[in-house]
């Protein structure tokens, strides 16, 4: 697995390189931290609305695109057990249903923007709210182990535009894998 932080541009020729010239997979993740634990259990996290419907919209190849729920939140939880990959949970992006904006328990649009998304450890699936719809999720180290090579993975074949118009829209706190 190759991983890199350059620049925007750079990471965008380089991932574009490297997917075309290597055949690789390229899988984006988008990691969310919470250190907020309800009651029910579930860590709650917090996914901005618009960030989710331009993942949602633009990122269409299944099994390649990702939300990351690390439930660890704290330095203590994480000296504890510092296994990161054992304990987080994947969510497939094409596994997200059309979204509402989130709205506040008076009905009236959140001011920040955010869907709640409560992750359940113990099970596969979280929960999105404010609709709520229940999503499926998959355990990081068994996608690992298992699923890179049954995932999709977006794969652009020279046409380095359409790989960089992607790679813009996604933000510059977003960040890709090329596996080999």
């Amino acid at each position: 697995m190759l991983w890199f932080g350059l620049t925007q541009v750079q990471e965008a020729r380089a991932g574009f390189d490297a997917c075309t010239r290597l055949g690789g997979k390229l899988f984006l993740f988008q990691f969310k931290a919470s250190a907020h634990t309800m009651r029910s259990g579930a860590r709650r996290f917090h996914a901005n609305h618009n960030q989710m419907e331009n993942l949602r919209n633009h990122c269409t190849v299944a099994r390649s695109v990702f939300y990351v729920f690390p439930m660890v939140g704290t330095t203590l939880e994480l000296a504890r057990n510092p296994d990161i990959v054992g304990q987080s949970m994947i969510l497939d992006v094409n596994n997200i249903p059309p979204l509402n904006l989130p709205l506040t328990r008076k009905g009236t649009p959140r001011v920040s923007g955010c869907h709640y998304v409560d992750i359940f450890s113990s099970s596969n699936y979280g929960v999105i709210h404010s609709d709520p719809v229940e999503v499926k999720l998959i355990d990081a180290s068994t996608f690992v182990q298992d699923g890179l090579d049954s995932s999709d993975g977006i794969q652009f074949r020279k046409d380095f535009q359409s790989f960089y118009d992607f790679a813009r829209k996604l933000g510059r706190k977003s960040v890709a894998a090329i596996v080999l």
